[in-house]
């Protein structure tokens, strides 16, 4: 819970107020450490006189978390940059890994990327398949896979390039990451294109050509 405290020098009882003239109080409001920057509320501060216990006087304060709010995407060397290989005539997928550096949800308010000579068909796929909303608790990271249709009639080898946009918050408090994606048309394809684990953990992927 969110306490509050009155630091008011003297304190806040009993006390007389001259007319015409201010009197200060002071108080802190403290959050507990797992509040997230989501969180907001009021304070009702009230004073009723002595002498006279009907008589009072109401504020409501408006307190609010400070929120933080940051993006990082990444691809698996752990730079802004991230390649698929695919065979013609199916997908290429390059891993991506989307982290929220903020300390409250945040949902992607633009996924963009440039078009390319193969399609501009590219699709952000998880676990789950196709992501259509992009939805991340604070400090939450998330692997996706950029996803792009690899025509039948290109050659091996034959590349194409796009940039990723992501962006979070609105206005003066948007903030955008952008990663470079790079499709290859392969011979072979590897499933996954990358698995993020810790050593000793024993691994399979699926080779198909």
């Amino acid at each position: 819970n969110w306490t509050f405290q009155d630091i008011t020098p003297g304190g806040s009882s009993g006390i007389t107020i001259a007319a015409g003239q201010p009197w200060i109080t002071s108080f802190t409001i403290t959050a507990p450490p797992e509040a997230l920057g989501s969180e907001n509320g009021h304070a009702t501060l009230t004073m009723t006189l002595d002498e006279d216990s009907n008589i009072t006087y109401s504020a409501i304060l408006p307190i609010e978390a400070n929120r933080t709010r940051g993006l990082s995407v990444r691809g698996p060397d752990g730079t802004a940059v991230s390649t698929g290989h695919g065979i013609p005539d199916s997908f290429a997928e390059a891993w991506i890994l989307v982290e929220n550096l903020g300390n409250a949800q945040e949902t992607a308010t633009d996924i963009a990327w440039d078009p390319t000579s193969w399609s501009n068909d590219l699709t952000l796929q998880d676990s789950n398949g196709a992501v259509t909303v992009l939805t991340l608790g604070p400090g939450e990271k998330k692997e996706l896979h950029a996803r792009l249709p690899v025509p039948a009639s290109v050659q091996l080898e034959e590349t194409v390039s796009t940039t990723l946009s992501i962006c979070i918050g609105t206005g003066e408090e948007e903030v955008c990451r952008d990663i470079d994606l790079t499709f290859v048309a392969n011979g072979v394809a590897i499933t996954p294109d990358s698995q993020r684990t810790v050593p000793a953990t024993g691994l399979t992927w699926t080779i198909d050509a």
